[in-house]
């Protein structure tokens, strides 16, 4: 005859449903931390794509001052290259005599307008 007694050795339903719990909101933890880190990675990539865009765009005014290219009295100009515009303003500082160079990269990113501002000087080669 077989006896069957409440041992150690078995779980109970309470110690089993207490475990199942602690499991679940391990895992909910682990989910939303990976949600929260796939955003940051997102918005690190586009702001890398960003600035390399902008120095991209001030490389080729600096390329024009090297070597001349800058005739006229720069203004104000916009363009767009995938989900980036680049606009700039472009004067001349009279007091330093140099070209100011003000651009800003912005792009629309999960209903939120993001932008980083570039800034640099160039020599006016008319002096």
């Amino acid at each position: 005859m077989m006896m069957w007694s409440i041992g150690k050795k078995a779980f109970s339903l309470i110690e089993l449903l207490a475990a199942i719990a602690i499991l679940s909101i391990g895992i909910v933890m682990v989910l939303q931390a990976l949600s929260v880190t796939s955003r940051v990675t997102a918005l690190c990539s586009d702001l890398a794509s960003a600035t390399f865009l902008g120095e991209d765009k001030m490389q080729e005014w600096q390329f024009k001052e090297k070597y001349g290219l800058i005739t006229a009295e720069p203004s104000a100009a916009e363009e767009k290259t995938g989900k980036f515009t680049w606009q700039y303003v472009f004067n001349l500082d009279r007091g330093l005599n140099l070209y100011l160079l003000n651009s800003s990269v912005s792009w629309q990113r999960a209903n939120t307008q993001e932008k980083i501002n570039l800034n640099t000087y160039l020599d006016n080669n008319e002096s």
